[in-house]
């Protein structure tokens, strides 16, 4: 069998964008498979020509809008109806700026970010579902034969819609959490990531150790550390842990000096513990997380330890107010 050249490749890859742009029945569909299936590089080739046509109706669509703004200074003209067929006409000539795949890849992923004490949730394009906690950044692809979040800093919790050819796998250093329909929750700390399902099952295991994996299912949770161990596996109170998306602080049994750091994720004053020996110092109790003055004077009801609420940038816990 003759091995296709690039350029053959390009040419039905382009083919097979416009036919997908065109709702694509169950027929198609398989047909595609099929053909996807044939040579290795027809994906890579296909992912490109979608990408470079999306781009080019962009650019026709802005050129459109243009042409309808401006003044006519040319008795007739002729329209060019923006379809999909002529947007891949132009894709051959802006085929040249994609010099590698990385190029387009890039350009299909949508990132995502929350500042100090916001939480957001964000809609993804499969009927899945983010929920970012504060301070957090998150880079989603979502392509034929996967779906992957790349979680580089904070917190998020997932509502996977469920597709089994398409399984969703989220990235947090070196650490991997696959899901097909369920939802779990990622945190990135300075040693590893802690993982929280909280509906249905997921698998999980590092990069550096790939065949050591464990399946978590719903009220279990796991620490998995940046060398690759997995560690502090088994049950946990999720919604407890999930508390943040309501914006809530859930404290049962953390040190002041742990709560006091979970407080100052989410705000831009700052608790200070200035008598060290008040750190190991535990709480019960769940709070606003952006309140952290109801915290300091639970604080001082409770340790009946001097608290300083005068000072606009931080909160002081352990020097007596003036």
């Amino acid at each position: 069998m003759t091995r296709e050249s690039p350029a053959q490749i390009e040419r039905d890859a382009a083919r097979w964008a416009i036919r997908l742009g065109e709702d694509p029945d169950a027929r198609t569909l398989a047909e595609l498979e099929e053909w996807l299936a044939g040579d290795r590089r027809r994906r890579g080739a296909l992912l490109q020509m979608q990408s470079i046509s999306r781009l080019a109706e962009t650019i026709l669509s802005e050129r459109s809008e243009f042409d309808e703004a401006a003044p006519a200074q040319v008795p007739e003209r002729t329209s060019h109806p923006i379809t999909r067929r002529r947007a891949l006409g132009i894709a051959a000539a802006l085929a040249g700026l994609a010099v590698s795949g990385i190029w387009v890849l890039e350009r299909r992923t949508k990132s995502y970010a929350t500042m100090r004490g916001e939480v957001r949730s964000i809609p993804l394009a499969d009927g899945s579902m983010a929920v970012m906690n504060t301070q957090t950044r998150i880079n989603v692809a979502l392509a034929v034969k996967s779906r992957t979040v790349r979680l580089d800093t904070g917190e998020a919790w997932f509502k996977v819609a469920h597709d089994s050819s398409k399984p969703f796998i989220v990235e947090a250093g070196p650490v991997r959490v696959r899901a097909v329909g369920t939802a779990f929750s990622v945190r990135r700390l300075d040693q590893g990531s802690r993982i929280d399902v909280s509906e249905g099952r997921v698998e999980i295991w590092s990069e550096l150790q790939p065949k050591e994996r464990i399946a978590l299912s719903a009220g279990q949770g796991a620490f998995v550390t940046d060398n690759g161990k997995i560690a502090n596996v088994g049950a946990v109170d999720v919604e407890r842990r999930l508390a943040w998306r309501e914006q809530r602080i859930d404290l049962e049994g953390e040190t002041l000096a742990q709560a006091v750091a979970e407080f100052n994720r989410y705000n831009e004053r700052q608790l200070v513990i200035v008598d060290p020996g008040l750190a190991d110092e535990r709480f019960h109790g769940v709070f606003r997380a952006e309140d952290p003055e109801s915290f300091a004077i639970a604080v001082h009801d409770s340790l009946r330890v001097p608290v300083n609420l005068s000072e606009p940038a931080e909160i002081r816990i352990g020097v007596p107010t003036p």
